[in-house]
């Protein structure tokens, strides 16, 4: 839209001069923004032929948001008070998104129809599609990117990645599950129907390493669509015995579309001889 791409320039000429303070029409910019972002219209990242790009001036607007909020927003639950710089997500039964106490998003965040978030917490500029289930203790970090029917459960951490600003946020995609206790770092990419069993940590230092095969196969620190991935560890660099391991994301099968995420996790490691 013409008027999108008139803010795109306005938000990316604030940000070049990073004013000490912010007058009132680059406010309204600032705020129109996030606006933006909290209804979808606009998002930190967009899929386009299978490759995601980083919408900058996007990231821009929230960092402008960011550093000119103060701290002055009050929210009030019975005998518990919290002082904030940012209001928080409203026009959730239009929204067709349930939200199960304490859950808490911020706006400037967006969620599709039939999202559930239960006790989780979610921050600016998040991305969330149609029917996913965000977990309790979740928390879901600036900028993550997460796709439709995903099921993301207890204590996980999607880690947000405001800056560098050029930075790609963590990314989710469909259909994916994410089990207890995992980590999914700034940058990471987890692809379309990949099972993360719990425990799983995954950052840009990481190794994603496929052990299925008859050799390994390193992808980085992206998960290749539909695999099923344990923790584990790989020999470190200089340690010709293996005595010395270094944390790793060991890709252990393929999903069966048949099965559920569970099913699937106990097939790939009884086929692999972890359990009998």
């Amino acid at each position: 839209m013409a008027g999108t791409e008139q803010l795109a320039e306005t938000i990316a000429e604030i940000w070049a001069r990073m004013p000490t303070t912010l007058n009132r029409a680059e406010w309204r910019a600032t705020r129109e923004a996030v606006d933006l972002i909290d209804s979808g219209n606009i998002r930190c990242a967009d899929q386009t032929e299978g490759e995601w790009t980083v919408n900058l001036w996007v990231k821009k607007a929230l960092d402008l948001y960011y550093r000119h909020s103060q701290p002055t927003t009050v929210f009030e639950a019975g005998p518990l008070q919290f002082r904030d710089r940012f209001p928080l997500k409203r026009g959730l039964e239009v929204g067709q998104i349930r939200v199960a106490p304490p859950a808490v998003a911020r706006h400037g965040s967006f969620f599709g129809p039939g999202t559930t978030l239960a006790a989780c917490y979610v921050h600016l500029g998040v991305w969330v599609g149609a029917e996913t289930l965000i977990d309790t203790w979740v928390a879901l970090g600036t900028c993550a990117q997460i796709g439709s029917r995903v099921k993301i459960l207890p204590c996980t951490s999607i880690v947000g990645s405001l800056h560098p600003i050029e930075a790609r946020p963590a990314i989710v995609e469909d259909d994916c599950h994410i089990g207890s206790g995992c980590v999914v770092g700034a940058g990471v990419r987890v692809r379309h129907g990949a099972i993360l069993a719990p425990g799983v940590t995954i950052t840009p230092a990481s190794r994603v390493v496929d052990v299925s095969g008859v050799s390994l196969e390193t992808s980085g620190n992206e998960v290749p669509e539909n695999s099923i991935v344990i923790p584990g560890t790989v020999p470190a660099p200089g340690s010709t015995s293996g005595s010395i391991g270094i944390a790793a994301a060991l890709v252990i099968g393929c999903r069966d579309p048949r099965l559920t995420a569970n099913e699937n996790l106990a097939a790939a490691v009884e086929k692999i001889g972890i359990i009998s």
